[in-house]
């Protein structure tokens, strides 16, 4: 009887370890910000992969993890691919000034301030709605005040130029989630130093998300999931049956040695 018990205990124990290997998880991305960890499950799930995140640290110093189902694993790093996914970071201020030890040329100094103003630029723009990428590029003409002055002639105007990667819109966008290319023209001419709003050239192109059913590279883990879980409560049932008859019985054979002498008597 105690072999019996031992037997179906072991197959619920295997029932269980299947259980949770047919739903076994895996990490696509890992080291992000919780921004660009949503950012990657919007788009996940806008290709049709169900994404989770998962967070380790606390505080400020919080990474996370974006996980899939196994079947969807490949799919995943497909779309991740094909999107440009991960970003790289805009630089700004803050990442291009700290990084240099030595001084710079008037030339070092120039290029690096037009990059991290572009970098910060960049940052704010991927903020708005819709946006998934975004690029922009100043020019700021060097002045040549006294071939201005001989010349009479007037001072180069600086320029921009801002590429938009976005999601598409469509009639049911809200008036707040559409993306205003008046807006980024007077954002980004409000930012630098004499630059007009109509030397601002804004290119914007409209990705359209994959509404496809993408095939899975393997089988559905739910294909899996409710036989196992039916034969766990199964093997439970049986495991919980086989205990109380082992318990009747070891209980009728204690009463019987009595009944036997109480019969005799």
């Amino acid at each position: 009887m105690r072999s019996r018990f031992r037997t179906a205990g072991r197959f619920l124990i295997l029932g269980s370890v299947l259980l949770l290997t047919g739903c076994q998880k895996v990490d696509v991305m890992g080291g992000l910000s919780e921004a660009e960890a949503v950012d990657l499950i919007v788009l996940l799930r806008q290709n049709g992969i169900s994404a989770t995140k998962t967070g380790v640290g606390s505080g400020q110093d919080v990474l996370y993890s974006v996980t899939v189902s196994q079947p969807d694993a490949s799919n995943a790093f497909l779309v991740l691919a094909e999107n440009d996914r991960p970003r790289p970071e805009p630089q700004g201020f803050a990442e291009l000034y700290g990084k240099s030890k030595m001084i710079p040329t008037e030339t070092e100094e120039r290029a690096l301030f037009l990059q991290a103003q572009s970098g910060e630029l960049e940052r704010t723009i991927e903020a708005m709605p819709s946006v998934i990428d975004a690029r922009v590029h100043v020019s700021l003409p060097q002045r040549d005040r006294l071939a201005e002055y001989v010349n009479k002639s007037p001072a180069p105007e600086p320029t921009a130029a801002v590429f938009i990667k976005h999601w598409v819109e469509d009639d049911k966008t809200p008036a707040s989630a559409r993306l205003d290319v008046t807006e980024v023209a007077e954002l980004v001419a409000s930012s630098i130093d004499g630059l007009d709003k109509d030397h601002v050239t804004v290119v914007k192109k409209g990705i359209a998300p994959d509404t496809r059913k993408m095939p899975r590279s393997g089988p559905d883990p739910m294909m899996f999931f409710y036989p196992l879980a039916g034969l766990t409560v199964l093997l439970v049932g049986l495991s919980l049956f086989l205990l109380l008859r082992n318990r009747s019985l070891s209980r009728q054979l204690q009463e019987a040695p009595t009944r036997t002498a109480a019969t005799r008597s």
